[in-house]
């Protein structure tokens, strides 16, 4: 966290209890457990054992809440995330390839033996 920042500025910060993010989706504390059990959410953890989730963190959960409550399974909700994870990995990627001042790829030279005109036919009538 940066110097003079609060806690709460900082997206990563785990500030909410369980209580308090299940009321915030409109789910049970449960749900936020046996989420957590299955794997689809990482919250950390007080000293003293209690749960406590960042604002990321409650975002994930909103597609979490969402998925489940379009029908998807729980085992389907975690692929999904995962697979958009890649894609947002894949469009960062992208996306510094393409900035001002980075190398862009020089395109390959044509290749000699494919012609560049289509070899004439028959008169089209």
């Amino acid at each position: 966290m940066k110097r003079g920042s609060l806690p709460a500025d900082d997206p990563d910060y785990p500030l909410y209890s369980v209580t308090q993010v299940a009321d915030m989706l409109g789910v049970t504390p449960a749900a936020l457990r046996r989420w957590e059990r299955e794997g689809l959410i990482h919250p950390r953890r007080t000293h003293g054992g209690q749960r406590r989730y960042s604002r990321r963190e409650i975002g994930q959960l909103q597609r979490v809440v969402q998925l489940a409550e379009e029908g998807f399974a729980t085992a389907a909700i975690g692929r999904l995330l995962e697979l958009q994870d890649r894609i947002d990995d894949l469009e960062d990627q992208l996306a510094a390839t393409h900035r001002p001042g980075h190398p862009q790829p020089r395109p390959e030279p044509p290749d000699p033996s494919t012609p560049d005109d289509p070899q004439p036919g028959p008169p089209r009538q």
